[in-house]
């Protein structure tokens, strides 16, 4: 704030080992205290962020092709039907998740959108309707156009089949009268369990998405996302382009978004030039390489702003104890990280860390008290 950042969006880069697990955890978790009541949405990879979220009482969601993960493709007739029209403020979303579903969707919008409201109009319950339902109204519906018009609804049952028939397994998650609940301020997304399933993990992605541009309408509250292995995210053009306009829009709302990966380079590719222009933090891990080396590295670092001076401090880190922080185009310092006993006991992602905190959470305790009370008793015995 002193420094005056038009945003206090950041990326952070730091190779495997050099601390970057800690660093983002610590950094969430000083958020989360300093900040309690926003909203938090955390991509997580390999459990990274399990135990700082059950800390604070989130939601963690492990996603795999299990109904209890069910994506809310439809939002209630109440909230998307107003003064007779579609809501402007999640109509798009709901054409947008389709789209993913449907072929030609986006091809097709405004025969897309028609359909859609037509849909909700004829709809007489007060529940929220499934995949399947919409596909048995699109089935009638069709019969009242032209032939190029009945050929893409026809085509448009066809995609839908995949997620919506109960036989197959998408419909577990895109065809589901209960779905995730969503309302938990502080939620947490591994989506490991989709990577074999490319185009489920790309709707469960774009959903996410919907529902923190979603959240942007509460004037009340600002919001925290972070992308842990952004990198993930930035090879693809879609995804790429949603966390761009991220980075480009949000500032006006007051919320921070933040990314990681293993390097500098991920940052620079033909889509991600909104990221390099609006992140006005960047924090660096220790980075073994030559500035003079043409590998690349020096270059990225070059390419987002780092000095020569910054380049060699940041060759000359301690690994997992300090990092370079740079404020804008001229500020910089380096950070001592340095975790208690009690933070490295929060943020550690062996087996043994996990399977204790399940038993705590199966009791019901209190899990900062008992990590604090067991890091109390490691260090009492070994003194």
């Amino acid at each position: 704030k002193k420094l005056r950042l038009p945003a206090h969006h950041g990326i952070l880069f730091a190779p495997t080992g050099s601390g970057k697990s800690v660093f983002f955890n610590n950094l969430i978790k000083s958020l989360l205290l300093s900040y309690p009541d926003e909203y938090y949405t955390i991509f997580d990879i390999g459990d990274s962020f399990l135990k700082t979220c059950a800390a604070f009482n989130g939601s963690y969601f492990s996603v795999g092709i299990d109904s209890r993960y069910a994506i809310p493709l439809f939002s209630e007739k109440g909230k998307i039907i107003q003064a007779n029209e579609l809501d402007p403020r999640r109509s798009p979303h709901q054409i947008g998740l389709l789209n993913m579903i449907i072929k030609e969707g986006i091809n097709r919008e405004a025969l897309l959108s028609a359909s859609i409201f037509d849909f909700y109009k004829k709809y007489k319950t007060n529940e929220t309707p499934i995949l399947e339902e919409y596909q048995e109204f699109l089935s009638v519906y069709k019969k009242g156009f032209d032939e190029e018009d009945r050929e893409f609804f026809v085509q448009a049952i066809k995609d839908i089949d995949l997620y919506s028939n109960p036989k197959l397994p998408y419909s577990k998650l895109c065809n589901q009268r209960k779905t995730l609940k969503l309302d938990n301020p502080v939620r947490v997304f591994e989506l490991m369990g989709l990577e074999n399933h490319k185009s489920l993990e790309m709707l469960y992605k774009f959903m996410i998405f919907n529902d923190t541009a979603i959240r942007k309408q509460d004037v009340n509250r600002a919001q925290f996302v972070f992308y842990d292995e952004i990198k993930n995210l930035l090879e693809n053009e879609v995804t790429a382009k949603m966390i761009s306009n991220q980075f480009r829009g949000d500032r006006k709302f007051g919320n921070c978004i933040w990314g990681a990966t293993q390097s500098a380079k991920h940052y620079l590719n033909a889509h991600t030039s909104d990221i390099m222009e609006n992140a006005y933090i960047k924090v660096a891990l220790f980075t073994p390489f030559n500035i003079e080396a043409k590998d690349g590295v020096a270059e990225a670092f070059r390419t987002l702003g780092f000095t020569e001076r910054e380049m060699k401090a940041i060759a000359n880190l301690e690994p997992q104890r300090q990092a370079l922080i740079k404020y804008g185009s001229r500020h910089s310092s380096i950070l001592n990280i340095d975790p208690s006993p009690f933070e490295l006991k929060l943020f550690s992602t062996d087996e043994h860390s996990k399977k204790k905190l399940d038993e705590l959470q199966k009791a019901g305790k209190n899990i900062v008290n008992e990590l604090m009370i067991e890091t109390e008793r490691e260090k009492n015995n070994a003194a």
